[in-house]
């Protein structure tokens, strides 16, 4: 069982259990997860998810119903993986703790997700439907934001203190020189270093990490928060390797970029805001306000940067980049 956050889990108070003829539906940010197995055990197995039972307590009340243990713990991880669970296991006044405060900010990105529905970019992709300008193009922008990722972790080491501290040292080493290995897929395109060094970035591409960069330096949970969105889940990850295959790419492009996913997805990137918000006992309302604000305003930008790919990438013939004029230095 990969690490488990709650130790008193429930389903989310916002998630929806639907018994249909054929399953047992838990539907939540707009999509449904069904649960394999016998209903009358699934239904079983919903109920001890009650915010009162420790995991395992869930599986010693449903031992008797035949489930195995690995089959709970497997089915808690898939719920959790599709974030449709929470801690029980917080008084009810504490509305100011970490890790219930991050899964309302889980709920809110994933709602605003749902109500915009999937960018064109995302569906051109994982349908195959791309065009080779827009895959480099996604790849550039891709370079930049993991190439400023040093610039934002940096500052944010010497801010924070104690286990932040440690646990940002170690995330900023996870991290560490994650561009190389975008660097090496757009090398098979044909794009050297200095290439990469004189192209400008997209302007919505540049406001995300000047957004990350500024809360690293000035508001460290706000930078905290945003982790997650950046970080992305393992099935984004992997959606995205496997589609692609189904392109005509030049050898060795794609490997870097698995080995990059590979890292995020083992190293549990996903939850990295987790990690953070799981240390912190006491949030005050108008901190929570500010992250949320920001978090909205974080989701809005990366919304215009997709929009931003399509309008000046997805187009025919030659890929024009937006190269800076280094004679402008010179003279």
């Amino acid at each position: 069982m990969s690490e488990f956050y709650f130790k008193k889990p429930k389903i989310r108070e916002i998630a929806k259990i639907v018994d249909t003829e054929e399953a047992i539906l838990v539907k939540c940010h707009g999509d449904e997860f069904e649960l394999q197995g016998d209903k009358t055990v699934i239904s079983s197995f919903l109920n001890s998810l009650n915010g009162e039972n420790t995991i395992d307590e869930i599986i010693n009340d449903n031992k008797s119903s035949n489930f195995p243990e690995n089959d709970i713990i497997e089915q808690l991880d898939l719920l959790d993986e599709f974030f449709l669970l929470e801690e029980g296991n917080i008084e009810e006044k504490s509305t100011h703790n970490g890790l219930k405060f991050i899964t309302k900010i889980e709920d809110f990105y994933y709602k605003w997700q749902s109500e915009h529905g999937e960018t064109t970019v995302a569906t051109r992709i994982l349908d195959g439907k791309a065009s080779l300008n827009l895959i480099t193009g996604w790849t550039f922008e891709y370079y930049y934001v993991t190439n400023r990722a040093h610039d934002c972790i940096s500052p944010s080491i010497s801010r924070a203190h104690g286990v932040f501290q440690d646990m940002l040292i170690d995330f900023f080493h996870e991290e560490y020189r994650h561009d190389k290995m975008i660097q090496k897929s757009l090398s098979t395109l044909g794009y050297k270093k200095e290439d990469l060094d004189n192209v400008l970035p997209l302007p919505y591409t540049a406001a995300l990490a000047n957004l990350l960069c500024k809360w690293a330096h000035t508001d460290l949970l706000s930078f905290y928060a945003a982790l997650f969105i950046f970080e992305g889940t393992a099935d984004e990850g992997n959606g995205y390797i496997d589609a692609l295959t189904q392109y005509d790419l030049p050898k060795g492009y794609i490997k870097p970029q698995m080995t990059h996913n590979t890292i995020n997805v083992e190293g549990d990137h996903g939850n990295v805001s987790r990690d953070f918000y799981s240390k912190i006992e006491h949030i005050s309302l108008i901190e929570q306000q500010r992250v949320i604000k920001n978090m909205r305003i974080l989701h809005e930008t990366q919304l215009k940067a997709f929009e931003e790919l399509i309008t000046v990438y997805d187009t025919e013939g030659e890929l024009k980049l937006r190269y800076f004029d280094d004679s402008l230095v010179k003279n």
